[in-house]
């Protein structure tokens, strides 16, 4: 089966890819075509044909007739051939040993050769002249394959990039919801600090530098988030009332305000964590 497979697709790739291609190649860069016809032998059997006529004529009608154009002289002497083989024709026996019966048949011969040689040469023209065509659509096969081979692998890649691009996304997103989870956590046991008039100043400080640690980690997510320009900015003005002031639980309390509205503004704070 894998042989037979091979096989198939050997003469597949030959006559629809390896073999077009080199005709294609030669037909515009080479120009080797060889066709059936040939020029020089038409013109020979033309001569030769002329010879003939001239010489049947000479001896049988005994007139000059040199003196007409190219085109009636052979007319007129092709005439003179016809009319002589339907008179001859009549009595074939006795023409073909004594008259002219046998020569009007060689002359006409010769005739057809040179009709079937010129029609040979007018089919190679028109052949030469959709050899490009016809190559072109001997590889339309393969060029199908190929085109839907490369959609399919684009797909496909799109399909993956997309998969792990959306999953790096939901990772942003989701470390944006941990950082803000984190952020009101803090703010919330600042605001308890505040309200406790004789907790320590030191305790306030290092839940403010929470604070402004994960504001700056939620800012650097969001630079690189997908967001539209619009919301980006009004996710940064927010951002920024939150970095402000630390001091009093009439701050602490309006960032709490602003982490609600977040959460209920932007989407990717309604992510569940994993």
């Amino acid at each position: 089966m894998l042989s037979a497979s091979f096989h198939s697709f050997r003469t597949f790739f030959i006559e629809h890819i390896s073999t077009p291609l080199a005709a294609i190649y030669k037909e515009l860069f080479l120009n080797t075509y060889q066709g059936a016809g040939d020029l020089q032998q038409v013109a020979e059997a033309r001569a030769s044909l002329q010879n003939m006529l001239t010489d049947f004529a000479r001896d049988v009608s005994k007139k000059n007739v040199t003196q007409s154009t190219e085109c009636t002289l052979e007319r007129e002497r092709m005439q003179l051939l016809m009319q002589t083989y339907e008179s001859q024709v009549r009595h074939p026996l006795y023409n073909l040993a004594f008259g002219e019966l046998v020569r009007a048949l060689l002359i006409q011969v010769q005739k057809l050769k040179l009709n079937v040689e010129e029609e040979m040469l007018t089919v190679d023209k028109l052949m030469k002249a959709n050899e490009l065509n016809l190559q072109i659509m001997s590889t339309i096969p393969a060029i199908g394959i190929a085109y839907v081979g490369v959609f399919l692998f684009r797909k496909l890649w799109w399909t993956l990039y997309y998969r792990e691009k959306g999953r790096g996304i939901y990772q942003k997103e989701q470390r944006t919801k941990l950082f803000f989870m984190q952020l009101e956590q803090s703010l919330y046991e600042l605001l308890t600090l505040c309200q406790h008039k004789e907790s320590a100043r030191d305790k306030r400080y290092e839940f403010i530098g929470r604070c402004v640690y994960y504001l700056n980690l939620i800012q650097t997510e969001v630079k690189s988030m997908n967001l539209k320009p619009f919301t980006k900015s009004l996710l940064n003005d927010d951002l920024y009332l939150l970095k402000k002031s630390f001091h009093g639980e009439h701050d602490l309390k309006m960032k709490l305000r602003i982490i609600t509205r977040i959460n209920q503004c932007y989407a990717f704070t309604n992510i569940l964590l994993k």
